[in-house]
């Protein structure tokens, strides 16, 4: 099949078919993500785990301005509940000021009661994307 102007041909992995890689490539029921006009105004979290030789597990907590992709903060531990999400985030507005808006997925740590009670009495707007 010759290529057609405009069009984007996708080497694909046996198992994913042809409506996930259009869907990959045009973001097809997904939100774009808007580009910040300057710094500290949307931040991103997400966590990244990793096992040391040892097999001990260890879990990063990565936040980053969407702006310019600055790393404001990587906390690593072996555990990072909620109530420490709070305590690094608390650390970073300290230190930079408030952000509008502050993105990360579903996952449970950001679903907690102790972050939601945080960003409602911290004025700032909370949005979840949806996870890769």
């Amino acid at each position: 099949m010759e290529p057609q102007a405009g069009i984007l041909y996708l080497h694909l992995d046996a198992a994913q078919s042809t409506q996930q890689a259009q869907e990959t490539f045009t973001g097809t029921g997904k939100t774009p993500l808007l580009c910040p006009i300057g710094p500290n105004i949307t931040w991103s979290l997400d966590f990244m785990h990793d096992t040391l030789t040892t097999g001990k597990s260890i879990r990063t907590l990565n936040i980053i301005d969407d702006f310019n992709r600055e790393a404001l903060s990587i906390t690593v531990d072996t555990s990072l509940p909620a109530t420490r999400v709070v305590k690094e985030l608390e650390k970073l507005v300290e230190w930079r000021g408030k952000p509008e808006c502050i993105r990360s997925d579903n996952g449970p740590e950001f679903l907690a009661e102790v972050l939601q009670q945080w960003y409602l009495q911290s004025g700032i707007e909370w949005c979840y994307i949806q996870a890769r």
